[in-house]
C-alpha cells in the first residue's frame, strides 16, 4: 500500500458507491414490466415529460402518475398526453384509486381551453371507487354523458339514443388496490375491461355525436378529496382505416331497452357469490328449481323473431318451451306473429287481420334482421306445432279473444300438436275455464294484465302466473302474494346474462324466459355448480 493512502481511499470510495447502489436497489422495489409486444410506454415513471396539465393536481409519486384533489375543485381537470391524436388503439394501464375517488381515462377527446384550464371533452372509461355500475363504464365528458353503464352491451342508434342489447355480470373491484384497465377501440366499437373482466361493449352509430380520433387524457374529478394513480401506461396503435360497423350490421332487437340517463339511474350492486333466494335457498338451489326455459319470441337474439329459423335455433339451444304469438289472418288461418301489424318484422305493411295467408306468405320476414335470412316467411301455427312435436313444449301467447278464436286454437292443437305439451297463455281470467273444458290436457299460464288481477286468475283455476320484473321491483311483497295463493311463478327475462338471472333467481321462479335461451341455459348451468 502506498504511503499516501490513495489505494485505500479508492477502495473506500468503491465501497461507498456500492452501498449507494445497494440502498437504491432496496428502495426502488421490483422492476416494472416492459411494454408487451407492439405496445409503447407513454409514461416514463420519472416525471411528467410528454404530458400537459396542472402541476397543482398532478405529480409523479412512487414512480406513478398521481392526481389529487382537495375537495375544492370547481370543474374536472385533465392531464393530457402530448403524443398526438389516437384513432384506433388498445390501451392497458394499472390503476389505483382511493376509496370514494373518481377519475377516468379519456380518449378520442378534444382539448377545450374555452371551457376552463386543462379541460377536455369526449369518451371516457370511468374509474369510480364507490359504484360498481360506473367503474369501467363508457361516459362522454360534457357530451352525451352515460353511453353504457358497466355490465351493458349497447348500440347507440343513428339519432344518438343508446340501447341496451345485452349484459355482462357486474363485479366489484376493491378501491385502494391495483387493477388493470384495458380499453380497445376499433372503428366505432368501444370495449373496456377491468382485470380481464368485460365491463362494456358499445357500437356507436351516431355520426353526429361520435368522435373517431382525439387525444388521450386522465382526470381528477370534482367532489370529495381523492387520489388516483396510474402506472405501466402502455399504448398499441391500430390501423387508421379499420371499417366502421354500419346500422344494418348492428341490429337493435325489439326487446332492447334505453340506457337509463344519468340522474335517473339507481346504483346496481353485484350479487354476492352465495346470495340467498327469497326463502333462504342458495342461488344454486334456486337455479335447480327452474323447470321450464322458455324461448321468448324463440331465439330472437340471433334469429329473426317469429320465423321457423328462430324456432329451430331455440330448440337447438336447449329451450324446453317455445313461445308462439298466435294471430288470425283475414281468411281465418292462425299464424305466428308478435305484432298486430307486419311492418316491423317483414317488408310489408298492414295488419295481420287485413291480410290473407297468401298475402302474408309473399312477405320477407327475415331480411330486416339480417340479409342471410332473406326468404324466411311468417309461419302458420300448424307449422310451428309440427316443428316442435316431440322436441319442445309450446307456450301459446293468445293475442286475441272470443269464442271463434278459442275454437280455432283448440282445433289446431288437437289436429297438429300435442295437447299435453301445450301451455296456454291466458290473458282473460274468464277464458281459463272455457279452455279447460275444451283442452283439459293443456297447462295454463296467466298472462295477467297487472298485479291487481292475481286473485281473479287464481280463482279461475290458473296454476301459474307471469310477473314482469318491474312489477316485482315496485312491489317487493308481490311474489309472496303469488305464493300465498298457491301459484307457481314465471318471470320474464331478456338477455339470459348472469347478473340478470341472479336477480330473477332471488324470487325462486319455477319458469324463466329469455330472448337468448342458449345463454340462459348456460347461465343456469354455471349457477347450479356454485
Amino acid at each position: 500500500m502506498s504511503s499516501n493512502g490513495r489505494p485505500r481511499l479508492a477502495l473506500l470510495g468503491s465501497a461507498a458507491a456500492l452501498a449507494v447502489v445497494g440502498v437504491s436497489l432496496l428502495t426502488a422495489g421490483p422492476p416494472r414490466p416492459q411494454p408487451p409486444k407492439g405496445f409503447e410506454a407513454i409514461f416514463n415513471g420519472q416525471d411528467l415529460k410528454g404530458w400537459d396539465g396542472g402541476a397543482n393536481h398532478w405529480k409523479v409519486e412512487d414512480s406513478c402518475l398521481t392526481g389529487t384533489a382537495d375537495g375544492k375543485l370547481k370543474y374536472n381537470r385533465f392531464l393530457t398526453w402530448r403524443g398526438g391524436k389516437v384513432r384506433n388503439f388498445e390501451l392497458r394501464v394499472q390503476v389505483r384509486v382511493s376509496p370514494g375517488g373518481n377519475s377516468g381515462i379519456n380518449y378520442r377527446s378534444t382539448p377545450r381551453p374555452d371551457l376552463g384550464e386543462h379541460v377536455v371533452t369526449g369518451y371516457q372509461c370511468d374509474v369510480v371507487a364507490n359504484r360498481a355500475d360506473y367503474n369501467g363504464m363508457l361516459y362522454e365528458e360534457r357530451g352525451r354523458r352515460i353511453l353504457a353503464h358497466t355490465g351493458e352491451r349497447v348500440v347507440i342508434d343513428p339519432a344518438g339514443q343508446p340501447w341496451v342489447v345485452g349484459a355482462f355480470p357486474l363485479r366489484a373491484f376493491k378501491p385502494g388496490e391495483w387493477h388493470e384497465y384495458r380499453v380497445l377501440v376499433e372503428g366505432n366499437r368501444h370495449r373496456h375491461w377491468i382485470d380481464g373482466h368485460p365491463t362494456v361493449d358499445v357500437i356507436d352509430l351516431d355520426k353526429k355525436g361520435r368522435q373517431l380520433e382525439g387525444v388521450l387524457a386522465v382526470q381528477v374529478h370534482v367532489g370529495p378529496p381523492m387520489k388516483i394513480q396510474y402506472r405501466d401506461f402502455f399504448l398499441r396503435r391500430l390501423p387508421d382505416d379499420l371499417l366502421l360497423i354500419a346500422p344494418d350490421e348492428a341490429k337493435i332487437p325489439p326487446t332492447a331497452r334505453k340506457v337509463v340517463p344519468q340522474g335517473k339511474d339507481r346504483p346496481r350492486k353485484p350479487a354476492p357469490p352465495q346470495a340467498r333466494a327469497g326463502d333462504g335457498a342458495t342461488l344454486a338451489q334456486a337455479a335447480k328449481r327452474v323447470r321450464q326455459l322458455v324461448a321468448h319470441r324463440e331465439s330472437s337474439s340471433d334469429r329473426p323473431e317469429n320465423t321457423l329459423a328462430s324456432y329451430r335455433r331455440a330448440i337447438e339451444a336447449g329451450a324446453t318451451a317455445n313461445e308462439v304469438d298466435v294471430r288470425t289472418t283475414r281468411d281465418g288461418v292462425l299464424v305466428s306473429l308478435h305484432d298486430a301489424d307486419v311492418k316491423r318484422t317483414t317488408d310489408g305493411k298492414g295488419s295481420v287481420r287485413e291480410l290473407t295467408l297468401a298475402e302474408l306468405r309473399r312477405l320477407d320476414a327475415g331480411s330486416w334482421f339480417d340479409r342471410k335470412f332473406a326468404g324466411e316467411r311468417v309461419p302458420t301455427l300448424r307449422e310451428v306445432l309440427e316443428l316442435c312435436r316431440d322436441r319442445a313444449d309450446v307456450l301459446l301467447d293468445l293475442k286475441e279473444t272470443g269464442e271463434e278464436y278459442i275454437r280455432r286454437v283448440v282445433a289446431e292443437v288437437r289436429q297438429h300438436g300435442q295437447p299435453a305439451r301445450i301451455i296456454l297463455g291466458i290473458r282473460k281470467a274468464d277464458e281459463a275455464e272455457r279452455f279447460r273444458k275444451l283442452l283439459p290436457e293443456a297447462r295454463q299460464l296467466g298472462l295477467i294484465p297487472d298485479p291487481g288481477a292475481l286473485d281473479a286468475f287464481a280463482a279461475a283455476g290458473v296454476k301459474m302466473v307471469r310477473l314482469w320484473p318491474k312489477w316485482v321491483a315496485k312491489d317487493p311483497g308481490l311474489v309472496a302474494r303469488v305464493r300465498r295463493l298457491g301459484l307457481s311463478l314465471h318471470l320474464n327475462g331478456t338477455t339470459g346474462a348472469e347478473d340478470e338471472v341472479r336477480a330473477l333467481l332471488l324470487h325462486r321462479p319455477d319458469s324463466l324466459s329469455a330472448d337468448d335461451p342458449g345463454r340462459l341455459r348456460q347461465t343456469l348451468g354455471r349457477l347450479m355448480q356454485q
